[in-house]
């Protein structure tokens, strides 16, 4: 949501800055999202490949792989935009976890309507009628090498051209048999297509590392895997600054103005870098420093803003690293749970199987409990002794006089009020 004309005049006031540029990038048009967009080295191998089809010259099948949140959508809106500019042709198609021939029949449907003429939109489109009979979805749902085939024959006649494939993982949910089926049409696909077409999916690293061990074939045609790593805070300042420089309206003596290199630090550390929480953690500190009419946003702004998090992240230092994921997931997304495996595994990016042996894990060690419907939550009683422990913690730093009765942190009181547990 865009800020209100009066915050963006205080914005620019106080901080010389005509709009908030930490707002999604879906905010902005797609030029200017161009403009704010900051390659890292993963990127490439990407851009290289994306030219080279783009110039006829050869095929490319690549897989963005990073965790939720690293930028893997935003990177096939830059190749849709980059072909777009370059009067080639893109399909941006969001796969979801469908039920059985579904979810070939959408895909079908979708690219045959594009590859028909509706272009040209950085959006992911809702689809509409099909000319596709059912006879003929039917005659092609036969055999994945049938509808690989008639993929290239809707993308051979509008090269170049890119398929990109968002949250290709989600079909991981599908069940074995459609799985395999939609992964097998996609390496017929790859196969034989012709120069001037990329196919570009993205995925989550454990749902990458399943399709490896499901669909080895598929994988050994891969041309490249980008892997989004966490930012390091050098790459954060250049995202920062690159946003900056876009919407200052004054002259400044620093590039980060008016953030310091430590506000930036603070806040990538929170964020563990990862993008998309780095711009949510940044876009707060901007607001929060014109609310107290600042002119700096200072690591003590970032701290103060961070506050109510900290007893969630001191809580999920507690858990092994490897299983830290799906309770953050469990607390942030379903407020400590109850909440099922199915849906659990949707929201973690994670196979069904691997979630269910995870979460078992979890029930093992005593962090998590499953209720007699299978569904999981985090029993009040841990939340509140890790929270009490803390408060114990802070009450021994005070001068005795200035004790206080021990209460739970809010974050904490917010999740137990919204588990059906209490």
């Amino acid at each position: 949501m865009a800020s209100l004309p009066g915050r963006e005049r205080s914005l620019e006031v106080l901080l010389g800055l005509s709009r908030n540029p930490f707002t999604p990038l879906a905010d902005f048009d797609p030029e200017l999202a161009r403009q704010m967009f900051v390659p890292l080295p993963p990127d490439s191998g990407l851009m290289a490949m994306a030219s080279d089809t783009l110039a006829g010259t050869a095929p490319a099948f690549v897989a963005v792989v990073g965790e939720p949140g690293m930028g893997r959508t935003t990177r096939l809106n830059m190749l849709a935009y980059d072909f777009w500019e370059s009067e080639g042709e893109y399909i941006l198609y969001e796969v979801n976890p469908l039920e059985g021939p579904d979810a070939i029949d959408d895909l079908l449907r979708f690219t045959y309507e594009r590859s028909r003429g509706l272009r040209k939109a950085l959006k992911k489109i809702v689809l509409g009628v099909s000319e596709l009979s059912e006879e003929e979805l039917e005659r092609l749902r036969r055999s994945p090498a049938q509808v690989g085939e008639a993929l290239v024959d809707y993308l051979e006649p509008i090269r170049p051209v890119a398929l990109l494939l968002d949250d290709a993982h989600n079909m991981l949910l599908t069940g074995d048999r459609w799985s395999f089926f939609f992964f097998e049409s996609i390496r017929e696909l790859v196969s034989v297509m012709p120069e001037g077409i990329m196919v570009t999916m993205t995925m989550s690293p454990d749902a990458f590392a399943a399709l490896k061990k499901r669909h080895s074939a598929l994988v050994s045609r891969l041309h490249d895997t980008i892997e989004l790593k966490p930012l390091t805070d050098e790459q954060a300042v250049q995202i920062v600054e690159r946003r900056l420089a876009i919407v200052r309206t004054r002259e400044s003596e620093s590039v980060l103005d008016p953030f310091t290199e430590e506000a930036i630090s603070t806040a990538n550390q929170y964020a563990r870098g990862v993008p998309k929480r780095l711009m949510e953690i940044l876009s707060l500190s901007l607001e929060a420093a014109v609310a107290l009419r600042r002119t700096r946003v200072t690591e003590v702004i970032v701290e103060d803003v961070m506050a109510p998090e900290k007893p969630i992240l001191e809580f999920l230092e507690r858990v092994p690293q490897r299983l830290r994921k799906e309770v953050e997931v469990l607390l942030r997304d379903f407020g400590g749970g109850p909440a099922p495996l199915e849906k659990l595994a949707l929201t973690a990016e994670v196979p069904p199987e691997e979630e269910y042996r995870r979460f078992e894990s979890l029930v093992a060690a005593g962090i998590v409990m499953k209720d007699a419907a299978g569904m999981y939550y985090i029993p009040k009683e841990v939340l509140e002794s890790a929270a009490l422990e803390e408060a114990k913690k802070e009450v021994k730093k005070r001068p005795k006089e200035a004790e206080r009765p021990k209460r739970l942190p809010r974050s904490i009181e917010r999740i137990l009020r919204k588990s059906r547990r209490l």
